[in-house]
């Protein structure tokens, strides 16, 4: 029998991880085209977050979509781990695709926001400043 060189498995398993890895973290990103008024149907907003959106100079206004990520949570006071963090969470709109929204909230209170989660995102200025409205049944 044919001895196989590890190279050659290197060759073959290395590629095929990258895909499955790139696979798994598009699985549950929502889609631009995909994110659709209906997904608010029946839906109630339940908590507002105070921010900014770092990334875009996003023009004031209303825009829906859905988080993408929550990352990036530091606590504001090192002495309260369990205390107020500062978060990043990506949420994808039809408008800008990905907006970096910066916020700060209190964890056990109002958790991060999760991916695929539908949030209606205010633009209140040019400098960024935004306001996030969670929305669940």
């Amino acid at each position: 029998m044919k001895e196989i060189k590890l190279s050659t498995i290197l060759f073959i398993a290395i590629p095929l991880f990258l895909i499955s890895v790139g696979f798994y973290l598009n699985s549950g990103a929502t889609r631009v085209e995909e994110i659709e008024e209906d997904i608010f149907e029946n839906l109630e907003p339940v908590h507002t977050f105070e921010g900014e959106i770092d990334n875009i100079d996003a023009d004031p206004g209303v825009y829906r979509g859905v988080g993408v990520y929550d990352r990036n949570c530091i606590p504001t006071d090192p002495n309260n781990p369990h205390g107020e963090v500062n978060c990043d969470a990506g949420i994808r709109t039809k408008e800008y695709d990905v907006l970096n929204f910066n916020y700060k909230h209190v964890m056990s209170v109002n958790p991060c926001i999760a991916p695929d989660e539908p949030v209606e995102v205010e633009v209140l200025d040019e400098e960024g400043n935004a306001k996030v409205r969670r929305y669940v049944s």
